[in-house]
């Protein structure tokens, strides 16, 4: 059966909000947080959707992914991954920014920046940054 967990409604105000968080640690690692749909034997697995409401009167939410960062170890890696096809094609990777229809605005941009590199070696222009590559086979 399906699992919904909302926040409260609001006729006026501001609806409820949810939290899904893992267990706090002083001493060792915090509790991971998976969202997942389940393999399928036979059909498709189920999509995993994240993603803010519209809008009719306002701006609409944002949706941000983020790793934490650390003062004593390395920040999180965050991995975009699509699923090799072996009865098919391959899934795409699709990063699109907004459009507008107003007269004087303009689209949204899609920013790529490799990281750079902090502490009394970095250059002026940005140190040894992380690269931003481009590949795959074209064909």
């Amino acid at each position: 059966g399906a699992v919904r967990i909302s926040g409260g409604r609001s006729g006026n105000d501001v609806g409820g909000a949810v939290f899904i968080t893992s267990g706090a640690s002083n001493s060792t690692d915090t509790g991971g947080v998976t969202i997942e749909s389940m393999d399928a034997n036979a059909g498709s697995s189920g999509a995993v959707v994240i993603g803010s409401g519209d809008s009719t009167g306002s701006d609409t939410g944002d949706v941000s992914i983020h790793s934490g960062a650390s003062t004593s170890g390395r920040g999180g890696s965050i991995s975009l991954s699509v699923g090799d096809g072996t009865g098919a094609s391959g899934g795409d990777v699709s990063i699109h920014a907004g459009e507008t229809s107003e007269a004087n605005g303009v689209g949204g941009t899609v920013f790529i920046r490799g990281g750079g590199k902090f502490g009394p070696t970095k250059s002026a222009v940005g140190g040894f940054g992380g690269g931003v590559g481009e590949g795959g086979s074209h064909g």
